[in-house]
Parts: C-alpha cells; structure tokens; sequence
C-alpha cells in the first residue's frame, strides 16, 4: 500500500452545525485506501478522510520510507 505525507501542516475541517478538525503533520505517514476522478480517500490508525484529487496533488507527496538498520 502506498504511503503519503503532506508537504505542510494541512487542516480538514467537517461538518456544518458542529466542526471537526483533522490536522496533518509532514511527518504523518497516510496509507492511500482509494483513489478515483472525484476523490482521494486516506488513513491513518483509525481515522479515514476524503479529499479533492486537486488538493491532493497540491498538498501530498509520497512518502520515502527509511531502511537505515
């Protein structure tokens, strides 16, 4: 599975009545579960969240894993 990581530190924010805020650190490693025309979905432990391919391409870079041992 590939991983992604956000360039910057990103906010999400969901909801209309009561916000909820995902933030996304550089050094968070996403796992990419789907990918189509319209959205983007990425998790991370127990938390899921759909983002524009827009805003994918423009805040997300995979991510090099390091196998320094």
């Amino acid at each position: 599975m590939e991983k992604y990581r956000p360039k910057q530190t990103v906010m999400y924010a969901y909801g209309t009545t009561h916000k909820a805020y995902v933030t996304c650190h550089p050094q968070s490693r996403w796992k990419l579960a789907h990918k189509s025309d319209c959205k983007v979905e990425l998790m991370n432990k127990n938390v899921t969240i759909c983002v524009k391919p827009e805003d994918f391409e423009r805040n997300w870079v995979e991510a090099k894993e390091s196998r320094d041992k």
